[in-house]
């Protein structure tokens, strides 16, 4: 393991525990799911929260980016998975 982590930001906003997250857009955003039922995309370099989604009833537990980068999954103790089309 070469590298040396350095700790550069920390990214608040989600009200609940964050379930999971991923670098989208060349690490130009970061994408988080939390228990809180919403997805969050914020700057990572900025920590400004970009966009919110809050389509799930209950707390959105997984997601997954399809590997063009076009797609998002996300599934939710509401027993729902919503596909989302990411586009600018």
């Amino acid at each position: 393991w070469p590298y040396r982590p350095q700790c550069k930001k920390i990214l608040q906003g989600h009200l609940a525990g964050t379930t999971g997250a991923s670098f989208i857009c060349n690490g130009l955003v970061l994408l988080s799911v939390s228990a809180d039922r919403t997805i969050k995309a914020f700057s990572p370099t900025t920590g400004e929260i970009l966009k919110e989604i809050g389509s799930h009833s209950k707390g959105v537990t997984i997601m997954e980016l399809s590997a063009d980068g076009k797609w998002l999954a996300t599934g939710s103790e509401d027993g729902r998975v919503i596909v989302f089309q990411l586009s600018k």
